[in-house]
C-alpha cells in the first residue's frame, strides 16, 4: 500500500513520492524548493517574500533597486551642489573687484606707456595705495624701469580706473586712465 498526501496547492491526495501534481500538474520539487529559499518581508504590503525577488508578486511593486542606484544619486546631489554653488558665482561677478584686479590692471596700462617695458618691476600691491569713491577707484604706486640709454629709473604713477556693469556682456567694464607723476 502507498503512502499519499496532499497536494499544498489544490489539497488533493497524491503519491508522496510524487513529483507532479496529476490534478494541477504543479511541479512539487519546483514549489518545495521555493519553500526554503530565504524570505524577507515586503517593505510595502509586509508580506513574506523570497529574498532575491525583485517584484513583490502580492503588491506588484518593486522592492529591490539596482545596485549602482545609491551611487548614482551620490553623483546626482553633487553635480546639483556644484550648480547651484556656480549659480552663486554669477551674483558674486556683481560685487565691486579685488584690490589685486585694480593693481595688475594699472600696471598693464603703465607697462604699455613704457620705452621698454620688458624690464619693468612693479613693487608688491598694498592697501596703502589703494582707494575707492563711487565705482572708482584710486591706484597709486611706481615702476622701476629701463630708459633709452639703458639706465634704471624708478617712475611713480597714478591710475583712476571706472568701473561699470554691463548688462549685455553680463561682467564689469574697465575703464583705465593711468597719469605718470
Amino acid at each position: 500500500m502507498e503512502n499519499f498526501k496532499a497536494c499544498p496547492l489544490c489539497a488533493e491526495d497524491i503519491k508522496s513520492n510524487a513529483i507532479k501534481c496529476k490534478h494541477c500538474w504543479t511541479d512539487l520539487v519546483e514549489y518545495e524548493e521555493e519553500l526554503n529559499k530565504p524570505k524577507m518581508k515586503c517593505r510595502y504590503c509586509k508580506e513574506q517574500i523570497n529574498k532575491d525577488s525583485i517584484f513583490c508578486p502580492y503588491c506588484e511593486k518593486r522592492v529591490k533597486t539596482h545596485p549602482f542606484t545609491g551611487f548614482l544619486w551620490v553623483v546626482l546631489v553633487f553635480f546639483l551642489i556644484m550648480y547651484f554653488l556656480s549659480l552663486g558665482e554669477t551674483e558674486n561677478k556683481k560685487q565691486k573687484p579685488w584690490m589685486i584686479e585694480v593693481c595688475t590692471f594699472s600696471q598693464i596700462e603703465i607697462e604699455k606707456l613704457l620705452k621698454s617695458p620688458s624690464t619693468a618691476k612693479f613693487p608688491v600691491c598694498t592697501n596703502e595705495s589703494f582707494s575707492e569713491k563711487n565705482n572708482r577707484f584710486y591706484y597709486s604706486s611706481y615702476v622701476d624701469s629701463q630708459n633709452s640709454f639703458w639706465a634704471i629709473l624708478r617712475t611713480n604713477y597714478e591710475c583712476e580706473i571706472n568701473i561699470k556693469w554691463d548688462e549685455y556682456k553680463n561682467d564689469w567694464i574697465y575703464y583705465i586712465k593711468c597719469n605718470i607723476k
